[in-house]
């Protein structure tokens, strides 16, 4: 992903107090960008808030709890197309 979308997600993650972080995942499943960090390649693609993101509609997704691949910890997903 370009500058410009880790920089939209630097500062989407600074202005919103209570999210660790936030990322971007591809068409494909796979992790394109982090806020945090730089993105390892990985696929999500099997990830329940992959799949199941509503096609654009206006109300995000929640996942089921999760512990994450790359953090290690107990989290939830918000996601939306």
């Amino acid at each position: 992903a370009s500058g410009e979308v880790k920089a939209f997600l630097i500062r989407i993650a600074k202005e919103t107090a209570h999210l660790r972080g936030s990322g971007l995942i591809g068409p494909d499943g796979r992790l394109a960008q982090l806020s945090e960090a730089d993105a390892p390649a990985i696929d999500l693609s099997d990830r329940d808030y992959v799949r199941e993101a509503p096609d654009a509609a206006p109300q995000a997704y929640v996942s089921s709890p999760l512990v994450g691949r790359i953090s290690g910890q107990s989290l939830f997903r918000l996601s939306r197309r």
